[in-house]
């Protein structure tokens, strides 16, 4: 009896002991329940360290790239020195060349022009049209009204124009050229005058 007493005072005492041990309020233990799990440490990336190989390749390329600029640069000046002179005779030639065509250019214009209007001399209506304006010009009473045709011209045209014109022969004139001189100078018109007019005309173009 005394021993089963005492076997139960112990066992209390021991209880108590365990509880005045532990900590106050409730603790969870990982092993039951939803508890989270402790955190794991992720490994620091390490920087990646710089190939000695692609290195020395990139600074290879970038050093042969610089001497062949120069390389190059230097061989390119050498040839516009050497054909400097060369490239001023090609320029000169080239001038002249140039200048050749463009006068071989304004004489075929001419050319075409003077057979477009070279019908027009030869029209004894349009002559004596041409003549009546040519006289015209001459508004002075002082002014003689003396027109100078080529002979053929003369007799074609004598009994179209305006009485009172008096026409005279003159064989150093082309057909289709008519001449009014007077004391301040005169007057000429025809192919040759034309062909000066265009020609000047094609020149400024």
């Amino acid at each position: 009896m005394a021993r089963s007493f005492l076997a139960t005072v112990t066992k209390t005492m021991s209880s108590r002991a365990l509880l005045a041990l532990a900590p106050a309020g409730f603790s969870t233990d990982n092993r039951f329940g939803r508890g989270a799990p402790p955190p794991v440490e992720k490994p620091v990336a390490e920087e990646p360290q710089p190939d000695p190989l692609e290195e020395a390749f990139a600074r290879g390329a970038e050093e042969g790239q610089a001497r062949a600029r120069g390389e190059y640069e230097m061989k390119l000046a050498e040839l516009e020195a050497r054909y400097a002179g060369l490239g001023c005779e090609l320029a000169e030639q080239a001038i002249d060349e140039g200048e050749r065509l463009r006068s071989m250019l304004r004489e075929t214009v001419v050319a075409l022009c003077e057979q477009t209007v070279a019908p027009f001399a030869l029209d004894h209506e349009l002559l004596a049209r041409r003549v009546e304006k040519a006289a015209s010009m001459l508004m002075r009473a002082a002014d003689e009204r003396r027109i100078r045709l080529n002979p053929a011209d003369k007799e074609a045209v004598e009994r179209l124009v305006a009485p009172g014109l008096v026409l005279e022969e003159d064989p150093s004139l082309l057909p289709g050229c008519i001449r009014i001189e007077t004391a301040d100078g005169g007057i000429e018109d025809g192919p040759p005058s034309w062909a000066d007019a265009i020609r000047e005309a094609v020149g400024q173009c």
